[in-house]
């Protein structure tokens, strides 16, 4: 039987000199099936006409051009593009689809196939929330990411009120766990993050965004027992 691609979903926002480097990682090495979705978000240093030359060189690559609403909404739309596919959401980082001579997408399917599998991360992709949000409570971040659809058809897609940035990804590692479900680390390094602007346009936000984590999930003291289990 055909594997099913994954959708790999790549928002971009003036990212011209990094976007080829990340795209190049994907298509030159990459063997699982995949499509990547590239979601540009009203560039001015060029970005886009990269995006347009990438998705009519090769046709895996789609590129949807949307309003610079976040990174969040951007994510969001991705994943709405993406079907019925599972994602893999990235930002304009350095991946590394080979490395110890195993393919990334493969393993991170393969983790995704273990018990009550929420979402898969990776090494350094994510952290531990202070008291702005749960202390305590174990992330995965956005910025390496695998979600199932299954996980998507049952708690949704990324909260939007955490627009343009911060907290959305703590929210949904929360929600995973809320669900009975899992996050699995996949162990070994596949992502090497930078900060893009989508992500530094919202460092101020943390408080805020915290305290609206806290009201919607009616939030005390630390909740016990919630912890991250890798394979």
């Amino acid at each position: 039987m055909d594997k099913k691609p994954i959708a790999i979903i790549m928002c971009v926002h003036n990212s011209g000199k990094y976007l080829q480097i990340a795209l190049d990682c994907i298509i030159n090495r990459t063997q699982y099936p995949y499509k990547i979705i590239l979601v540009e978000s009203e560039s001015t240093d060029g970005t886009d006409e990269v995006c347009d030359y990438y998705a009519k060189t090769y046709d895996q690559v789609e590129v949807y051009h949307t309003k610079k609403e976040g990174l969040v909404k951007a994510m969001n739309f991705g994943i709405m593009m993406a079907g019925d596919l599972d994602v893999y959401i990235t930002q304009d980082d350095v991946l590394h689809p080979r490395l110890f001579g195993r393919d990334w997408l493969q393993c991170l399917v393969e983790a995704s196939k273990l018990e009550s599998c929420g979402i898969v991360t990776s090494i350094l992709a994510g952290g531990i929330s202070g008291t702005d949000y749960l202390a305590g409570l174990q992330w995965a971040g956005t910025w390496s990411l695998f979600i199932p659809r299954s996980t998507i058809n049952k708690i949704g897609v990324f909260d939007e009120a955490y627009s343009p940035g911060m907290g959305d990804d703590i929210d949904y590692s929360y929600r995973v766990y809320k669900a009975g479900l899992r996050i699995y680390l996949a162990n070994f390094w596949v992502d090497h993050h930078r900060s893009s602007e989508h992500f530094n346009e919202s460092q101020d936000l943390s408080k805020a965004h915290g305290e609206y984590f806290r009201k919607k999930f009616k939030l005390g003291e630390f909740a016990n027992g919630i912890t991250t289990t890798s394979n």
